[in-house]
């Protein structure tokens, strides 16, 4: 007599499409308010698309010869507002599933991570303004930061997870393959580095909605 699986409530593909779905809104709201941000905070008029891209990088913080000290300042409170967006919008799916996973373990990390990933760029203004000229003579520098700030967000959601499922290392591989595929792109000199974090920010949520959907099925079928 075969003992009948487990089924948690909307833990299958359509989750995943939930998942997809809360950070294309979440990029949005990101896109939306970023030259909000860098009117209100940097003094400058509303930027066009590309200057959108650089500010989402992290490139415009210190493009406009803003102080070194303001510059480090910028990249940690946007850091931090992005990610809470992102966290917040991650709790609402996830509390579905796992209802002992609260909100302000999960959305205080995630602000943590965008916090604590802003300051891996800080070496970056020891290079001085960041210019096409330095990215070129930088590029495992550039690389290292992309693949540092994602796994600093792997890490601080993992803290969250890791008591939620016994398997959510995979999470933390993730956020940082995440990284490391986006940094690729750009170490090979295939995409300049703007595109390297929007494919990095894109595959973030590809690939750790994956993981959420595989690790939930791993809990039905445990609890078989």
């Amino acid at each position: 007599m075969t003992t009948p699986k487990v089924e948690i409530p909307g833990a299958g593909w359509s989750l995943w499409f939930r998942w997809l779905g809360v950070h294309i809104i979440g990029a949005v709201v990101i896109i939306v308010l970023a030259p909000v941000y860098s009117f209100l905070v940097q003094g400058f008029v509303l930027t066009g698309g590309y200057e959108i891209l650089r500010l989402l990088s992290g490139a415009q913080t210190f493009e406009y010869g803003v102080p070194g000290a303001l510059s480090m300042l910028l990249v940690l409170t946007y850091g931090g507002q992005v990610m809470g967006i992102i966290g917040s919008l991650q709790w609402m799916v996830l509390r579905e599933q796992r209802p002992t996973l609260h909100a302000k373990g999960w959305i205080v990390r995630s602000i943590l991570s965008g916090i604590f990933g802003g300051i891996s760029l800080i070496p970056m203004v020891w290079l001085g303004p960041i210019s096409e000229e330095i990215v070129a003579n930088a590029p495992v520098l550039i690389f290292t930061l992309l693949v540092a700030s994602f796994l600093i967000i792997g890490i601080m959601q993992w803290l969250a997870l890791r008591r939620q499922f016994s398997h959510s290392g995979w999470w933390l591989l993730a956020c940082t393959a995440s990284g490391l595929i986006g940094g690729a792109f750009f170490i090979f000199r295939l995409i300049p580095i703007e595109w390297a974090v929007i494919i990095a920010g894109a595959l973030y949520p590809i690939a750790t909605g994956i993981v959420l959907v595989r690790l939930l099925k791993r809990v039905a079928t445990s609890s078989s």
